[in-house]
């Protein structure tokens, strides 16, 4: 049973330029079985993924899993523009005070922007099944 604050559909909106036009940006987070889906949408085109789960036995901690921005829209600031209108519903409509992820070690890009928006690293470790570096981050909201 999911511990999170409402199951109703969230709604972020900015506006936000590409190639000098302006365009409608809009995070919309969703409850789905026991995760919440956030989608960017520039239009009504979906650019941007991300799933938020609650930490098992804390209902005041979520875990970020799969964000992810369409290749075309990357290095332009929307990554950003996700993260602070998805953590803004996770902190005000879903009364959550902190977020954790995990980043492959190699993936400078990720660490980097997670940076940005406020994340530290916390730990790093070698998940031994995999072999891969990973590292730990998290944001008090």
């Amino acid at each position: 049973m999911s511990h999170f604050y409402n199951k109703q559909m969230n709604i972020r909106q900015t506006t936000f330029k590409i190639d000098e036009k302006e365009n409608i940006v809009q995070t919309i987070l969703t409850h789905v079985d026991d995760k919440y889906l956030a989608r960017l949408l520039l239009g009504d085109k979906i650019i941007g993924r991300c799933s938020i789960v609650n930490m098992p036995g804390n209902c005041g901690m979520v875990v970020s899993t799969e964000l992810s921005i369409d290749e075309p829209f990357r290095r332009k600031g929307l990554t950003q523009i996700f993260r602070n209108q998805m953590y803004d519903i996770v902190k005000n409509d879903m009364h959550i005070r902190y977020i954790i992820a995990t980043v492959l070690e190699d993936n400078v890009a990720e660490i980097g922007s997670s940076g940005k928006s406020g994340f530290n690293i916390i730990d790093n470790f070698v998940n031994n099944k995999t072999k891969h570096k990973i590292v730990i981050i998290g944001k008090k909201l």
